[in-house]
């Protein structure tokens, strides 16, 4: 199943979307969501001495390893936020964009301070603006439209963004309500998947069977077996990532 991706934008630098990016990040995961954050650097990273001198060599990788944190850059000309989601080395439910005003990935979160940069914005963004973070006081004027959160009200915005995040999730549901996932409604799935005690939809589940090049018509319950059986085998080998969400794909032959 695909992520909610929202996206922190502001008409102008200094808005505070790196502060508000943060502390919802935080309260997400106070909250028990997986979440990753990508940022939009305009100006450039701002590498590791070492890192650079391997980069300026000409290694179009280079993984710098620490104690606690390990970085990857890649060389590249102009990477767009799809091509960053799937650089993720893990499985999300929740991705924090700031930047990338002009992608059609995810819904915005607007920073603004005025009404005057919401209605620039609005001329200016693309996608879905959901909801307002501002320091201005709109008294008698709250746009319509949106839901407006001050900058103290991370915690309210925090499960404003776990809402849609389920209604994202449950979109991607069949809606049949079958319970092959081990709950009543897909809508409990849905809430149960954002929080990560669900893996994903059995019915939409990508797992095929192939046998002499025919498709076998597989239901919820057998793919679902037939994965873990063979992820469990999988991922106890020497050399093979542990996190099932790394493998996108396998074969298996039988001579």
């Amino acid at each position: 199943m695909e992520p909610y991706v929202v996206r922190i934008v502001s008409v102008r630098k200094g808005a505070g979307k790196t502060t508000i990016g943060a502390s919802l990040v935080r309260e997400l995961v106070l909250k028990g969501v997986k979440v990753a954050a990508i940022k939009h650097a305009h100006s450039g990273v701002d590498l590791s001495k070492d890192t650079a001198k391997y980069l300026s060599s000409g290694a179009d990788i280079a993984v710098a390893v620490g104690p606690l944190w390990s970085a990857l850059y890649v060389r590249n000309e102009a990477l767009d936020l799809g091509s960053a989601i799937n650089m993720l080395p893990g499985e999300y439910r929740i991705i924090i964009v700031e930047g990338f005003k002009k992608s059609n990935i995810g819904e915005v979160l607007a920073v603004v301070n005025s009404p005057e940069e919401l209605s620039k914005l609005r001329n200016t963004v693309t996608g879905k603006i959901v909801a307002v973070v501002t320091s201005h006081s709109y008294t008698g004027e709250a746009p319509s439209n949106y839901t407006v959160f001050n900058h103290g009200d991370m915690r309210e915005l925090a499960e404003f963004i776990i809402e849609r995040a389920e209604v994202f999730a449950l979109s991607q549901t069949p809606g049949l309500n079958c319970g092959h996932c081990g709950y009543s409604t897909c809508a409990e799935f849905s809430k149960a998947y954002i929080l990560g005690k669900a893996v994903e939809c059995p019915v939409i589940s990508d797992v095929e069977l192939v046998v002499n090049g025919r498709k076998v018509p597989l239901s919820p319950f057998v793919k679902t077996a037939l994965k873990n059986t063979v992820l469990g085998f999988i991922t106890s080998l020497k050399n093979i990532p542990k996190d099932p969400s790394k493998i996108k794909e396998l074969e298996f032959r039988i001579k």
